[in-house]
């Protein structure tokens, strides 16, 4: 048996879709030659171009580590596949570490299977990206990449096919910085959000699900407005185009629409925080119906609304505790409130969303339309000594600025927090059957957004008596609801509360046990004369374990402390020492007691 047949028995019994994908349709490639080193391994040259050492790839494969401008981690991206000495290479200093490799060229990958023996580098810890177009190499790579992976390209390879990487690189770029936020924001507001989902608790058993609305007004366009500085453009005709379209606001730019004498049929609010909360002062929000979340801020839901329908908590706590037959649909995510406008008219079933006021970056060195709550707010803080120009200065350099392509064919300034909002809108327009287009000629390019006008959007026929008496016809089973469901829902949060209260308890004393067992654990190892007790111990911190795994608020109480284990496990991938790993696993247990006196304590005084 030959090199490549040995490689492709073992590569299909890990990854059985190869056979078909790869093996079965793609040919060893002719522009990569084997050849032998110096030292007497297997090189190659790739169109005469050497991808691996002629004297020896091993050290050239430690090297490339060594001096890659990336730091290394336990979890690595490999772009280009070559022989996979720098693979071989990874694992060897990291054994339990986490590779993707990424290889344009299925012809480049099976050649190189002719040439050495992998069958003891091809293990369950390998994700295989090999030979993808553009759109999978997203899909596929997105989800696997963490806010610490670590790229290591193969020149030589990568050269090959520059735009194919580079795209590779804005993908997993735009991931870590992402996974990046996220951890920082749970760590920030993750406290926040639980103390607001206790406070919550009367509203949720009486808002509407949002199930309700699901394709309400298909066939009808909807258009989401954002505050960004352009929406001022749009905001003279915003009379006449209610009359065509469901108009969806966000909490930041509904005081510009009311201003201008026009209620939003739907109010998008989904902020944990409560100078979020002050978009709201003073508006009247009677006519428009209330989009939110169980964990958003509980001063908005002190003003009155047409209605008040909710999401489904992107938390698990938020999730455990839904009231009701079905949990509510989960609005997209992107990390800003506009991201979620844009999945929620795409759940109505608005096959048409036009985008106002969705900038990504500063037209003009502005940041909101004019008389936004950001610019009142920044006038109140200025003085002499600090303008407002100096301010918004400030403000503008704060987050790593650059200019980007914009739909007039010029430059926008914008920054690393902006940005990651226009690749969420990529991708998630890229998986969307209808047409997205936006009002903002100097608002900042996302593929897949066409630009439109508003005299374009003035020749749409007029759709307004439909859109109410939609909208009339759900609010009364809404009241319906209300009437009839309100004691039976409140019960059911009551018994859920109950139930959490009563798990929590149980993973707390889980919890203090593990820390028990710890601390007679590393008073056990430096006696060798307790050598039987340690084994005791650390089978009894296995059945600890076991417990945790099963438990039924395991995740509840374990959204708080993802930050924590996503370090542990990164830590745990280059480290066998049982002194280290007894470390981690009081971390661990430590958080997840704090955690849970600290869900006992919201939710046993808001019971």
């Amino acid at each position: 048996m030959n090199f490549l047949e040995q490689n492709r028995k073992h590569l299909v019994r890990l990854f059985p879709t190869l056979d078909t994908e790869i093996f079965d349709r793609f040919h060893p490639s002719e522009k990569l030659s084997i050849g032998i080193s110096a030292q007497g391994a297997a090189t190659a040259q790739l169109e005469g171009r050497w991808i691996h050492s002629k004297h020896n790839p091993y050290r050239e494969a430690a090297r490339l580590l060594d001096y890659n401008s990336e730091p290394l981690t336990p979890a690595c991206i490999f772009f280009g596949f070559g022989l996979a000495y720098q693979i071989e290479e990874f694992f060897r200093r990291f054994p339990q570490g986490n590779a993707i490799i990424v290889e344009q060229s299925p012809e480049l990958f099976l050649k190189a299977l002719t040439a050495r023996d992998f069958t003891s580098l091809f293990n369950e810890k390998i994700s295989l990206l090999i030979g993808l177009e553009a759109a999978e190499l997203r899909a596929a790579l997105s989800p696997l990449i963490g806010r610490n992976h670590t790229v290591i390209p193969l020149q030589a390879v990568t050269q090959t096919a520059p735009d194919y990487y580079s795209l590779a690189h804005s993908i997993v770029e735009a991931e870590r910085s992402r996974k990046r936020v996220n951890s920082s924001t749970v760590k920030r507001f993750g406290r926040r959000w639980i103390r607001n989902l206790a406070q919550n608790l009367d509203t949720m058993g009486m808002a509407g699900n949002l199930n309700q609305l699901r394709d309400l007004f298909r066939g009808i366009p909807a258009m989401v407005i954002a505050a960004g500085p352009t929406l001022d453009t749009v905001l003279p005709d915003l009379e006449q185009l209610q009359q065509r379209m469901v108009l969806i606001a966000t909490d930041t730019s509904l005081r510009a629409l009311l201003r201008n004498g026009v209620t939003p049929d739907f109010t998008l609010v989904v902020d944990p925080q409560y100078w979020n909360t002050r978009h709201l002062d003073g508006l009247d929000l009677q006519r428009t119906i209330l989009i939110s979340e169980s964990a958003t801020h509980p001063r908005v839901f002190q003003h009155s609304y047409r209605a008040v329908f909710f999401s489904g908590s992107v938390f698990p706590l938020g999730g455990y505790l839904e009231p009701g037959d079905g949990p509510p649909h989960k609005l997209g995510a992107g990390g800003s409130v506009t991201t979620t406008a844009w999945d929620f008219a795409r759940y109505i079933g608005a096959q048409e969303i036009y985008l106002s006021g969705l900038d990504l970056g500063f037209p003009e060195k502005r940041t909101h339309y004019c008389g936004s709550f950001f610019e009142q707010l920044l006038f109140t803080q200025s003085n002499r000594f600090s303008p407002y120009e100096g301010l918004i200065f400030n403000y503008l350099h704060s987050g790593e600025p650059f200019y980007h392509e914009n739909y007039d064919g010029g430059l926008t300034l914008t920054d690393r927090r902006l940005i990651i909002y226009r690749q969420w809108f990529e991708e998630q327009i890229a998986k969307d059957s209808g047409s997205t287009f936006t009002l903002s000629p100097k608002g900042v390019k996302i593929p897949g957004i066409q630009l439109a006008t508003v005299s374009q959007l003035l020749k749409l026929p007029p759709s307004r008596p439909l859109i109410e008496r939609q909208i009339d016809r759900t609010l009364q089973l809404y009241t319906l609801q209300q009437q009839q469901d309100r004691e039976k829902r409140k019960k059911q949060l009551q018994k859920r509360i109950s139930s959490l209260i009563d798990e929590l308890y149980r993973l707390k004393s889980i919890a203090e046990q593990g820390l028990q067992v710890i601390a007679e654990i590393e008073g056990y190892a430096d006696d060798q004369f307790k050598h039987s007790k340690l084994q005791e111990a650390l089978t009894t911190l296995d059945t600890l374990d076991q417990k945790l795994l099963h438990s039924a608020s395991r995740h509840v109480v374990g959204f708080l402390i993802n930050p924590v284990l996503e370090q542990i496990q990164e830590e745990l991938s280059s480290s066998q020492n049982l002194q280290e790993n007894l470390q981690s696993s009081q971390q661990v247990y430590q958080n997840l007691l704090d955690s849970a006196n600290f869900h006992i304590e919201v939710f046993s005084s808001n019971q």
